[in-house]
């Protein structure tokens, strides 16, 4: 199985971000993501025999709840060659994320970078450059807030309509 790790967004996020969407429908050719979520760690294909370890693992982490706001919005990899937009977050989400890269490394590797965020757009061509990049500078993302109080591991299934998420199982914060 192809599997990540994630936190999903408050519905009240994601009626945001869905909004924002719009803002930049007619800028260009963008494949908008349809669920929003902050990955925690992509896992890749997973082996069956190895599910049984991953969710012991996982089930051994203990963290507190916390708080995301929702910061400024940005490209990967920058404004002049933009393939992926995204929103940018603040919280306690770094303190996690090792946590659970510290317990998979063995078994599962590491990552090297978390730039935790989530994403809007895969974008295919932009229409005008310089409009899209004076919309990045000027728009105001709203601080909107939510509360973490677990992740999942996730199921990704590549189709040709695009990914398609399932959740495996959900683990729950203090």
């Amino acid at each position: 199985m192809r599997l990540f790790i994630a936190i999903d967004v408050s519905k009240e996020v994601h009626g945001y971000l869905l909004e924002l969407q719009k803002s930049f429908s007619n800028l260009g050719s963008f494949k908008f993501t349809k669920t929003f979520h902050i990955t925690l760690k992509f896992l890749g294909w997973v082996e069956d025999e190895k599910m049984q370890l991953l969710n012991n693992l996982l089930k051994g982490i203990k963290y507190n709840s916390f708080g995301i706001t929702l910061n400024n919005i940005g490209v990967f990899p920058s404004p002049g060659s933009a393939r992926i937009l995204w929103i940018d977050i603040t919280g306690n989400i770094k303190c996690l994320q090792e946590q659970i890269q510290s317990k998979l490394k063995k078994d599962f590797g590491s990552e090297e970078r978390f730039h935790p965020h989530i994403t809007l757009a895969r974008i295919k061509k932009i229409n005008n450059k310089e409009l899209f990049k004076e919309k990045l500078i000027n728009m105001k993302i709203k601080n909107l807030k939510f509360k973490v109080k677990s992740f999942k591991l996730v199921k990704s299934e590549l189709r040709t309509t695009g990914p398609v998420y399932i959740d495996i199982k959900e683990y729950r914060l203090k």
